[in-house]
């Protein structure tokens, strides 16, 4: 999904609670390195943005308001909110 909407969404994943060196490896092991990734070993981001546990998805708008937070999104509610995104 990352790769079709690359022009105008920008993807970040976000690890926690666990080393630099594992994230990488996920990110290795699975095809992950077409986009930026952090690592929120206090747990901070995810507190900031309110997911309790992985995975989670948090999808905002250009100004930074949040268009959908969830835990296992399905693939129709992502689509949704990364199109209102594309939109403006």
């Amino acid at each position: 999904m990352a790769q079709q909407l690359d022009e105008t969404i920008q993807f970040v994943g976000m690890a926690g609670h666990d080393s630099v060196d594992a994230m990488q490896a996920f990110v290795d092991e699975h095809g992950l390195s077409d986009f930026p990734h952090v690592v929120s070993q206090d747990g901070s981001l995810w507190q900031r943005f309110e997911i309790p546990y992985q995975p989670g998805w948090v999808v905002l708008d250009a100004d930074g308001n949040v268009v959908l937070r969830s835990v296992r999104p399905d693939e129709q509610q992502l689509r949704d909110a990364l199109d209102q995104v594309a939109q403006g």
